[in-house]
């Protein structure tokens, strides 16, 4: 139901937000950089209406980067950003109606949590569609968020969410700090799934079907990952409140190092000292890097410089520790591994150290339509955190084109730019009506809610704006089914990924150096191009085997590929030859067991070779491991 205001057709809860439209900070000393972002955004589901927010100008006036150019971009990032924070809000728990709220169907909801045990623990959010409190990765979305403000505030002021982003990073805090209730002892989760599982209904009547039970680590129930997550989220939380809140961030930094010598001092994962923890969110990748993680966030927050080398120390001393029996393929809530690599370099600006993230971001490869479709399972939440990591790279010099557009690819397809299908509630073409969140499927009061809402095929009674769902199946395609739980839910860390991804994007669009999607050096411009393009004319054979549009395929292949050779730079092209140069086309599309033969070989025939099997790979995601079975022996 929408409301005529002097803001324009409106949603109600916008109306409980703001009283007045946007007024642009500084009066009227516009900046090129306020020109360049739109405050004043058209939301398709608000049939073109337009929409307007006030939300308060940042704490302080900040000196931003310029563009004297503006690109026909397709997508208002600074829009999606907004939206993604507006998820962040519905996902709250505790006293909403004591802060200024704008989703106006949530309500006060869990004010007696922590009550069983005579702690305080109300707050912290809501991290997917249910309503426990998981600690684990309620902190990992609070650390990614925080470090997406730290890396790219200007795309946060742009879009006039600063404010927002910082309010949302205090209300995880406020909460961390509550369950922290001794020295040795942490409240890692509030509610069991046992409860929620079995319930379907709004989060602010949960009192009503079940009595809360809080769970703590202690020093005989370690949760090394747990708490070392959460001081990882206070330290880069501290980083964010400098100089706007001292006596916060001091107050951060403090907690921070205490749960790191709680977590290193009696080690141990947590989902087998809270072991309802294992139903939802169990950890598959031990602890070890969470530790390092949070020495290396301690590292970077600290202020005394001459602790920083003791802090990086402890973290490569927890790296030699790392679980390495399963390779790092993403980086999500629960393995941190490529994340301390990326953020040991970025600390110690050592190129050595950059290794392992440049292999890392050289070797995603895309679906069908374009997604990096890095695992089954939270699917964009993998895509966006990953794809994060290798702009934080980009932002540090390393394969700044490269990078700069896999980011950008990544995040319009989740716009909707390649299938038409945006994965975001609220925005863009077609984007998801019925997510499997149960809050927003519940009409207003008084009207009751139950399973026959889960079970309805309507869309839910409220938009749950900026909601990003896990995402498509290896064929791009989504159902928009509310009981399709593994494409349709929705988690906080998938939206801090996007938010974190989006916040990049924005900024290189402000800093003018978004790359598009042509190159300036096309693939007929040097010789091996010429020889790779042709390939794809005189392979009539393989084409019959993979279908008509391979020659199509192969030369955006191509096109790929010589970006990223032209990103090396012109010294690499000179010293190697034409055969080196198919190889290296080919090991971006290969697995890392099967690089360290092809390096070894030198045939560019195999190279060649190599090239059609990587399309079977793109083409046919799970059949790719039967392929290789059948391949001759040397190639396994």
């Amino acid at each position: 139901m929408y409301k005529s205001s002097k803001c324009g057709i409106v949603p109600p809860s916008f109306l409980n937000f703001s009283k007045s439209c946007h007024v642009i900070p500084g009066g009227s000393q516009i900046s090129s950089l306020q020109k360049f972002i739109s405050f004043r955004r058209i939301n398709p589901v608000f049939n073109g209406a337009n929409v307007v927010v006030n939300t308060p100008p940042p704490p302080t006036a900040y000196s931003l980067a310029t563009t004297t150019t503006t690109p026909p971009y397709v997508h208002d990032v600074g829009h999606a950003i907004h939206l993604s924070l507006l998820f962040f809000e519905a996902q709250r728990s505790g006293e909403l109606s004591m802060h200024p709220k704008r989703v106006d169907w949530r309500q006060d909801a869990g004010l007696t949590d922590g009550g069983y045990h005579k702690v305080d623990l109300v707050g912290g959010y809501f991290v997917d569609h249910d309503f426990v409190k998981f600690g684990f990765p309620m902190a990992s979305s609070m650390t990614l968020l925080a470090w997406s403000v730290i890396e790219f505030k200007n795309a946060y002021v742009a879009s006039n969410e600063y404010r927002v982003a910082m309010d949302a990073l205090k209300w995880g805090a406020d909460y961390f700090i509550k369950c922290h209730t001794n020295p040795f002892e942490f409240y890692g989760q509030v509610g069991q799934t046992k409860d929620t599982n079995e319930y379907w209904g709004r989060p602010e009547d949960m009192l009503e079907a079940f009595d809360e039970i809080s769970f703590k680590c202690t020093n005989k129930r370690p949760c090394s990952d747990l708490i070392a997550e959460t001081a990882a989220a206070l330290a880069a939380t501290s980083m964010v409140f400098r100089g706007f809140d001292e006596k916060f961030q001091r107050k951060c930094m403090e907690k921070a190092m205490q749960l790191y010598k709680f977590a290193n001092q009696y080690q141990g994962s947590y989902h087998e000292s809270i072991l309802d923890a294992a139903n939802r969110y169990k950890s598959y990748n031990g602890f070890q890097d969470e530790l390092a993680w949070a020495a290396l966030w301690i590292a970077k927050a600290v202020q005394n410089r001459d602790a920083r080398p003791i802090w990086v120390k402890k973290a490569t001393a927890h790296m030699k520790k790392f679980n390495n029996r399963q390779p790092m393929e993403y980086f999500n809530w629960d393995d941190k591994r490529i994340a301390v690599h990326t953020m040991l370099a970025s600390i110690t600006k050592a190129e050595v150290h950059w290794k392992n993230t440049i292999r890392f971001c050289d070797k995603l490869l895309p679906g069908g339509a374009g997604l990096l479709f890095l695992t089954e399972w939270g699917t964009l939440e993998a895509t966006t955190s990953s794809c994060f990591l290798c702009l934080i790279a980009a932002e540090n010099n390393i394969r700044p084109n490269v990078y700069r557009l896999l980011a950008k690819k990544q995040l319009y397809y989740i716009l909707g730019e390649n299938t038409g299908q945006s994965f975001i509630v609220g925005y863009g073409k077609n984007p998801p009506l019925r997510p499997y969140h149960k809050a927003s499927s519940c009409p207003y009061k008084p009207k009751k809610c139950g399973w026959a809402q889960k079970d309805s095929e309507d869309p839910n009674p409220h938009i749950l704006y900026g909601a990003v769902v896990a995402g498509p199946n290896p064929l791009d395609e989504f159902l928009d089914d509310r009981s399709d739980y593994q494409h349709s839910t929705v988690t906080l860390n998938t939206n801090a990924g996007f938010t974190a991804l989006a916040a990049g994007v924005l900024t290189l669009e402000i800093d003018g150096t978004l790359i598009e999607d042509k190159s300036t050096l096309s693939a007929g411009d040097s010789k091996v191009g010429q020889k790779l393009l042709a390939m794809g004319t005189f392979a009539p054979d393989f084409g019959e085997l993979i279908g008509s549009e391979f020659k199509n395929e192969f030369d955006t292949l191509v096109e790929r590929q010589m970006l990223y050779l032209q990103a090396l730079g012109p010294s690499y092209s000179q010293k190697q030859n034409e055969s080196l140069f198919l190889i290296s086309s080919a090991l971006a599309f290969l697995s890392r067991e099967k690089s360290s033969f092809l390096e070894r070989s030198g045939d560019s025939a195999i190279a060649h070779f190599c090239i059609i099997i990587s399309f079977f790979h793109l083409e046919i995601f799970y059949s790719v491991k039967i392929l290789i079975r059948r391949f001759p022996p040397f190639l396994r």
